[in-house]
C-alpha cells in the first residue's frame, strides 16, 4: 500500500510555519502530522493501523542504511514526518520513495 500526505494546509505564525495534514495508507486516513508553528517539534498521530504505519516507517530508514534499533518513537515520527513533508513540498518522489510505497 502506499503512504501519502493529503489536504496539507500551513501558516506563518509569528514563531515560524503552523502547519497539519492528514497521512493515508492506500486511500484510508491513518493519522494527522502537525506543527504547532511555535517552534516545537512536527508530531505524528497515528489513530489507524499502527502496525503498517510503523513497517513503512522502517522499511524508509532501513533504506537510507539507518539503524533504528535504539531509537525512541517519537524520535523517529518526528525524522519520518520532515522526510514525508520534504516529499510533499518537493511536489515530485523519486524512485526510491516509490518503490518504498511513496506516493505525492
Amino acid at each position: 500500500m502506499d503512504l501519502a500526505i493529503k489536504n496539507y494546509q500551513a501558516q506563518e505564525t509569528d514563531r515560524g510555519l503552523a502547519y497539519e495534514a492528514d497521512i493515508l495508507l492506500g486511500d484510508t486516513k491513518i493519522g494527522s502530522l502537525e506543527n504547532p508553528g511555535d517552534g516545537s517539534y512536527t508530531r505524528i498521530y497515528i489513530t489507524a493501523d499502527k502496525e503498517a504505519f510503523n513497517q513503512k516507517m522502517n522499511e524508509h530508514f532501513t533504506t537510507l542504511g539507518w539503524d533504528t534499533t535504539d531509537e525512541e518513537e517519537y524520535a523517529l515520527h518526528y525524522t519520518f514526518a520532515e522526510h514525508l513533508l520534504d516529499i510533499h513540498d518537493n511536489g515530485e518522489v523519486s524512485e526510491e520513495y516509490k518503490k518504498m510505497g511513496f506516493l505525492h
